[in-house]
């Protein structure tokens, strides 16, 4: 997000003001290092596999752990791993048809959210695009953030003035040649190209939206991402286990000394005993002579209470547990769970929040489209619940309902069993056996008619 006065980008006849749109531009420009840096952690590029030891005789091992990539799938999963739920208001009543659940399931949308979400765990902030098919169908993508950003104005609403999407222009032989950019506000879509930090308009066309069709996603507050804070702990676990197998490599080729014989009288006579020792397995010496390997001492104890307290570090300020650990063993509880997690569904809660703004601006862009097909839809009552990817104890689950049977609504007793997607269907079945099983009753006793008052 880039931050300028609304009178800074447009000029008195609403135009874009080029010198403006190119500062935004350089500015977008330095926060691309950072991503670059945060998605190679992702993609296993770290800092370990780059070492490299200026005496060819040392074990040089290059071990990379990708804890980034463990913390971002396993929030991601956490927070997006069951598809958004959303409740219309009175919706035994309404007449939209569902039409924009359809129109969210012809945009996969459950596969943008999910996109959405490792970006948001990955960089900070999640850019998504919703534009026109050819066919005319609404349709949503994740944009890479080194390759879009959105300018809002300087206010307290930050309201945003338009949003700009980078696309590498390359001639034939892939060679990068400069970009062509589109620019779109609340009214058209302007096509640039943009070479030699100069702007050239090639095409004008409008909006459909009749709004800037991009939306800009936190993660939390300061944008950053989930392993962002632990990057040196993960350095330092890499640098830590890669000099765990040097050492050991190292201990098993340690010197051998010998006492009061020589291997040779030159480097090559020592180079031929050494290896006739090595094939033979076989030493002779005289009555007085000894050998005996020369090594480092070697701590594993200490190494390895180092290396548990960096892990630690790492679940402990990421707010991702580690599966591994002992307190996870056993068949916990759900609430012992819950206690487990706690910390996870706090980051959960944080990304659940800003979230919301963003699918709020989603549906209202979507519903600007079926508006113009003549169907209205209840954008500020919408109701979006998010459903933790959480393993669940059915059986608690079907003795609490029990337990609240005549004191809590069937229905409301219902939403809590996870395999129930329709309450109203489930209720709805349940009735049709109860009468089903009536007749079958009726039968039984030939044909008396059961009354209402005999129903139980």
């Amino acid at each position: 997000m880039i931050k300028r006065s609304e009178d800074i980008i447009f000029n008195e006849d609403k135009s874009i003001n080029e010198k403006a749109l190119i500062s935004c531009l350089k500015e977008h420009k330095e926060s691309i290092a950072r991503f670059t840096t945060l998605k190679d952690l992702y993609d296993g590029k770290h800092a370990i596999l780059e070492r490299s030891k200026t005496q060819t005789d040392l074990a040089n091992n290059k071990l990379m752990i990708n804890h980034a990539e463990y913390i971002t799938d396993f929030a991601t999963a956490y927070f997006m791993g069951n598809p958004i739920k959303y409740t219309f208001p009175e919706e035994e009543t309404r007449t939209d048809d569902d039409s924009l659940l359809q129109a969210f399931r012809k945009a996969n949308i459950t596969q943008v959210d999910t996109e959405l979400a490792r970006d948001l765990s990955i960089f900070g902030i999640g850019i998504e695009y919703v534009y026109q098919d050819k066919e005319g169908n609404t349709k949503s993508t994740n944009l890479d953030p080194r390759t879009a950003f959105i300018v809002v104005d300087d206010t307290v609403e930050e309201n945003t003035l338009l949003s700009v999407h980078r696309i590498k222009k390359r001639n034939e032989n892939n060679e990068e040649i400069g970009e062509i950019l589109k620019v779109i506000t609340d009214n058209a879509v302007y096509t640039y190209e943009f070479k030699n930090d100069k702007l050239s308009l090639i095409n004008e066309e409008l909006n459909v939206f009749n709004e800037v069709p991009m939306i800009e996603y936190w993660n939390k507050v300061n944008q950053k991402g989930d392993f962002e804070s632990v990057i040196s702990l993960i350095n330092a676990y890499n640098l830590l286990q890669s000099d765990r197998v040097n050492d050991k490599e190292q201990y098993v080729d340690s010197l051998l000394v010998l006492y009061g014989t020589l291997a040779g009288d030159n480097s090559e006579e020592k180079l031929k005993t050494a290896r006739e020792l090595k094939r033979l397995g076989l030493l002779e010496l005289s009555e007085g002579d000894k050998v005996e390997y020369l090594s480092k001492t070697f701590h594993e104890a200490d190494v390895e209470l180092l290396k548990k307290s960096i892990i630690e570090d790492i679940h402990k300020i990421s707010k991702v547990p580690n599966l591994t650990d002992e307190n996870f063993a056993g068949n916990s509880s759900g609430v012992a769970m819950k206690y487990k997690l706690l910390g996870l569904e706090q980051l959960a809660q944080t990304k659940e929040e800003y979230y919301r703004i963003g699918l709020k601006e989603r549906i209202k862009l979507y519903s600007n489209i079926l508006n113009i097909k003549m169907i209205s839809i209840d954008v500020d009552n919408i109701e979006m619940t998010f459903i933790r990817s959480l393993p669940v104890n059915e059986l608690e689950v079907a003795q609490l309902i029990t337990y609240l049977n005549n004191v809590v609504s069937q229905k409301t007793l219902l939403t809590l069993l996870p395999f129930v997607e329709n309450v109203d269907n489930e209720i709805e079945r349940v009735e049709e056996q109860k009468q089903n099983s009536i007749k079958l009753a009726q039968q039984s006793f030939g044909g008396y008619e059961i009354g209402q008052e005999d129903e139980e």
